[in-house]
């Protein structure tokens, strides 16, 4: 059986000031703060790579919250001087392949509305399917093509 040696740490002077004690193997070292709090931290960085490793190799999904129309209650409002019967111009529009045109969400039709994120940006028609146009946007870096009907669209100057 290993001989054990005692150390003494700090006393607690609220619980009477009883100094906590130790045992460790005799012939374990007994190493200084700062080179001993050194190893535990490299012992937790490899225990933390280990679990890193480990959720790369699973796959964990999280539960999606909301829907397409979440966190728009003023992107997609009206003003009060907007609000009314929309003008039927908007719906009969007309577009040609190559035209510049802006995204300008109208929230009384839902139907060929484009996600909140691309509320305001500028895009290219490049076809007609339907009523509705496809327009190729820049997504910051990322082109992207959204499926739009006309009244959402405005002609860009």
């Amino acid at each position: 059986m290993e001989q054990l040696r005692e150390r003494s740490g700090g006393g607690c002077p609220i619980r009477g000031g009883a100094a906590l004690t130790v045992a460790t193997a005799w012939n374990e070292p007994v190493l200084p703060r700062a080179e001993r709090d050194f190893l535990q931290s490299r012992r937790k960085r490899k225990v933390f790579i280990e679990r890193e490793n480990l959720r790369e190799k699973r796959v964990v999904s999280m539960k999606r919250i909301g829907k397409g129309r979440r966190k728009t209650r003023h992107l997609y409002s009206k003003g009060a001087a907007l609000r009314g019967k929309m003008r039927l111009s908007r719906f009969l529009q007309e577009f040609q392949p190559g035209e510049r045109v802006h995204l300008t969400v109208e929230p009384a039709y839902q139907k060929g509305m484009y996600f909140r994120r691309f509320v305001g940006k500028t895009g290219t028609i490049i076809r007609k399917e339907g009523k509705c146009y496809h327009v190729r946007i820049l997504d910051r870096t990322k082109e992207k093509t959204a499926v739009v009907h006309p009244v959402h669209l405005k002609r860009a100057r």
